[in-house]
């Protein structure tokens, strides 16, 4: 099972990468003008597709960034709280008489049911917080 998994790990990541890789040579780098009013910020390596960080101000340009990082990290979290539960329900399934086997997928389901819990009373709170976050 451990062996399954570590190769289902394996693929789904060097999959995303391809993915990632693809994406990024798509498309030309964008450039921070050179006589913009506010503050810019070029990225060395794309954070979810976004080269350039922009804003009017110094906790604009930090606020934008943080969200930034947030939709990328919600979004990696999100995908692995699926695939675990689809392979925790998959480990159920075969479990079949071992009650240690359907316990174990049991526990990893709530665990990744609460963590998906969690992602989003994250996100609300921080839409209640900053209304335009997510803009």
């Amino acid at each position: 099972m451990k062996k399954i998994i570590l190769t289902l790990t394996f693929l789904l990541t060097s999959s995303l990468n391809s993915i990632s890789f693809a994406a990024s040579t798509a498309t030309a780098p964008e450039k921070c003008p050179e006589n913009a009013d506010g503050y810019c910020i070029e990225l060395q390596e794309a954070i979810g597709g976004k080269t350039v960080i922009k804003g009017e101000t110094g906790v604009d340009l930090i606020s934008n960034y943080i969200s930034i990082l947030y939709k990328y990290g919600a979004s990696i979290i999100g995908i692995l709280c699926v695939f675990i539960i689809v392979l925790s329900g998959i480990q159920i399934s075969m479990g079949g008489a071992n009650s240690e086997m359907v316990n174990k997928g049991k526990e990893r389901i709530i665990q990744a049911i609460f963590s998906l819990i969690l992602l989003f009373c994250s996100a609300l709170i921080l839409k209640t917080i900053n209304p335009g976050f997510f803009t």
